[in-house]
């Protein structure tokens, strides 16, 4: 199911997406490398992410209500956690390209970068 939506989703984009998307998993494979790590670890990465957001939906659907009321139980039980942080950070990378909707924030942000380079002082 998920890859004949992966599927739909990139067949729907130009060029230039799938330029990003081949430069981007080449960026992400020499990262990996660098860990000892392969692009199957960040597949299964993206997996755990996708396997989350169906969770955190059944949670909603279910309960009406996400499985954490507020930031700071979230940030101890997510972003303040190494190991979930790790899959998560792999994961997204994927997600860029695999996701319709993220790959249109990527575009968006890339759009106001460009159009605010000139008054941007500092990238991170």
């Amino acid at each position: 199911m998920l890859g004949k939506k992966i599927l739909k989703n990139i067949k729907k984009f130009d060029e230039e997406y799938h330029e990003r998307a081949s430069q981007s998993l080449d960026e992400c494979e020499s990262i990996l490398i660098n860990e000892g790590k392969t692009l199957d670890y960040s597949i299964d990465c993206y997996l755990e992410i996708v396997n989350d957001m169906y969770f955190e939906g059944v949670q909603l659907m279910k309960t009406g209500e996400y499985s954490s009321s507020s930031f700071e139980e979230v940030n101890a039980r997510v972003y303040n956690n190494p190991k979930i942080m790790e899959y998560f950070i792999h994961g997204l990378l994927l997600s860029q390209f695999l996701l319709d909707h993220h790959y249109e924030i990527l575009q968006y942000f890339i759009g106001v970068i460009q159009q605010n380079k000139s008054s941007i002082k500092n990238n991170l």
